[in-house]
């Protein structure tokens, strides 16, 4: 059986459904994380002390591949990692692992993350959600997927926001929140990483917090959980961070169960099942939603072809 080393997070589990999927290609795998967890504490040790996260990520990089260094990889498959990992790390998997090919995959942009470009060059084959960023720095677009899932039909009403929350998003989310007709009874789970995070919310988005403070939690929803919100909402609202030019993994989950998109993503009309029946665009010239969005039943045929699924995008990662 064919090996793959794994650096990736274990983000809403799509860790064990990427495993997986990568075991049903024929593949054994050893997975480990890109990132370490800093403690509320650590985080403003590292306000002071720039240099401590990254010492802290050496740590435990070179005692994670201290206790894999007699394996032998097909593959060696990176997934974002821009938050730690560097050029010197993937110096270090060269070094040891030098027959592997290395596989790099970014699920953000490089104008959020700088980091990201390193990584594209020191790769052997390098992927990006964003189509900016594959045509900027001449790397793959592959996008991001939908998992097939046995979602129970239930009848469709409201609108599900399930957000992390960035202080740059507030303008947008109250945007789209001020466009829902009154009606509309909106289902609302905004994910802040800690209690660290409230003392960065900036003074001019104090109110936005203080107006929606009952719908902060720390604990993040499982994927099934956002799939339940979203298969029993008639849509999902979707407020990527400003610079992001991808399409969230948000929206392919909607999509690919039958729940419409409200977005504040311009790119999306880029894709191939774009339909204005299913996706509703918000820029800064909408002053309110039309109740025909509302009022019109989903469209099957838009729906996000086999080629946006999980198994698409694993055999991409995986191909030569």
């Amino acid at each position: 059986m064919k090996k793959v080393l794994l650096f990736m997070t274990d983000f809403y589990g799509y860790n064990k459904e990427i495993i997986s999927g990568l075991a049903n290609a024929g593949y054994d795998v050893t997975w480990k994380k890109d990132k370490i967890e800093l403690s509320f504490f650590e985080r403003i040790i590292c306000k002071f002390f720039s240099n401590y996260k990254n010492k802290k990520f050496d740590k435990y990089f070179n005692r994670t591949i201290k206790n894999i260094t007699n394996n032998k990889y097909d593959k060696i498959i990176i997934i974002f990692a821009a938050n730690f990992m560097k050029l010197k790390h993937i110096e270090i998997l060269r070094k040891i692992f030098f027959n592997t090919k290395i596989v790099y995959y970014a699920w953000d942009s490089v104008s959020n993350f700088p980091g990201i470009e390193e990584l594209f060059k020191s790769a052997d084959n390098a992927y990006t959600f964003d189509k900016e960023d594959a045509k900027k720095y001449n790397v793959g677009f592959l996008p991001l997927f939908y998992v097939n899932s046995d979602v129970v039909t239930k009848k469709k009403d409201g609108i599900s926001t399930i957000l992390s929350f960035y202080n740059e998003k507030c303008n947008q989310i109250e945007k789209i929140f001020n466009c829902l007709p009154s009606t509309i009874e909106n289902s609302i789970y905004f994910k802040i990483k800690g209690w660290y995070y409230l003392f960065r919310i900036k003074n001019n988005h104090k109110n936005f917090y203080l107006k929606y403070k009952n719908y902060f939690h720390r604990k993040s929803l499982s994927r099934l959980d956002c799939i339940d919100s979203y298969s029993s909402a008639f849509a999902v609202i979707d407020v990527p961070l400003p610079r992001q030019n991808g399409l969230t993994m948000r929206t392919f989950e909607a999509l690919s169960i039958g729940t419409k998109v409200i977005t504040t993503n311009k790119n999306i009309v880029e894709y191939d099942f774009y339909t204005p029946t299913n996706i509703f665009i918000v820029d800064e010239n909408t002053k309110y939603i039309d109740d025909i969005f509302f009022k019109t039943h989903f469209d099957y045929e838009k729906k996000p072809s086999s080629s946006y699924s999980l198994d698409s995008f694993i055999n991409t990662l995986i191909s030569d």
